[in-house]
This record gives C-alpha cells, structure tokens and sequence, in this order.
C-alpha cells in the first residue's frame, strides 16, 4: 500500500486544493422541527450518517466540534455524512450560527425548535439528555452507535472502520 497521497511531500498541491475547497464552502444553519428530525433519522440514504447534538452554553459540546469536523473531512468522501443539531433555544440562532462559523463548520446543520422532551421520549429512549450526544445511524434508522458526552476521536474512528459501509471493505453488504 502506498499509503494516504495527501501525505506525500510531493502531493501538498492535493492537500492545499482539498483545504481550499473546504474553506469555499458555506456554513449554514436550518431550523428543523420534530417531524423533520424524525424524518432525517430516518436515513434514506445510503450512507451512515452521524448526528450530533449539541448547544453553545455545552462546553464539552464546543470543545469536540474540531474533532467532529475532522471525522467530516476524514470520511466524508465515503459513506458517511455528518449533521448537527443544536438544542439551543430557536432565539439563540445567531449565536449557534457564530460557534459554526467561528470553527468553519460547512456540515448539515440545524436547530432544533420542538419539544426538546420529544426527542429523548420518541425519538431517542436510551438517551437521557444528556450534551453532548452523538448517533451513527445505518441506512434506514438502525442505531449503530451512540456516545454520550464528548466524543473520543479515535474510538470514533474505530468504530467507523468496523462499520460495513466505511471500513476496509466498504459497500460491501452482509
């Protein structure tokens, strides 16, 4: 194996168009509703897709967003997608939209304005609420993974290399 090309002296010129393209994108920030979060949970894709959530007065949830936007840039060309969703209050909007642009955070992100109860009660039960929380989710809604607290980026890592449709033998289904 030849190994990652982007970390070839020769090949800087791959890594600086990569980076540049990150950076030329937008940060966005969506309000979403209940139906719209269950609906999204549902995954109709066929990638694994990664939910975070979050809040700005969550310190932890500030301090592993640099992680979680580097798992995005990691895996985000393979089967795999990254949303986050802030469980900040709908007035707090600008402030949210400031944390994500502050870190260039250029991911499906959102802002939670239902019943925050609903989620833990319905959408999520073996989640007691609390920041931060992710959720890796297979094709169809199927709970892969779930971390509470801030994240461990290398168990993540793990994690997204055991998982069928990321790992060493991607797209392969069993």
């Amino acid at each position: 194996a030849l190994g990652c090309e982007v970390m070839w002296s020769w090949r800087q010129d791959l890594a600086q168009q990569k980076d540049s393209v990150w950076q030329e994108q937008p940060v966005r920030l969506f309000q979403i509703d209940y139906d719209s979060l269950k609906t999204v949970m549902v995954n109709f894709s066929n990638n694994a897709l990664m939910i975070n959530f979050w809040a700005t007065w969550c310190g932890p949830c500030k301090q592993e967003f640099p992680a979680l936007m580097q798992l995005q840039r990691m895996y985000g060309h393979r089967a795999f997608e990254l949303v986050t969703v802030s469980l900040d209050d709908p007035e707090k909007e600008k402030e949210a939209l400031d944390f994500l642009q502050g870190i260039h955070a250029p991911t499906h992100n959102f802002i939670y304005t239902g019943n925050k109860d609903r989620i833990t009660s319905d959408l999520i039960p073996d989640w007691d609420g609390t920041l931060p929380f992710s959720i890796i989710l297979e094709p169809y809604g199927e709970t892969y993974r779930q971390y509470t607290g801030a994240i461990d980026p290398l168990n993540v890592r793990r994690d997204i290399l055991e998982h069928r449709l990321l790992g060493r033998y991607p797209n392969l289904l069993f």
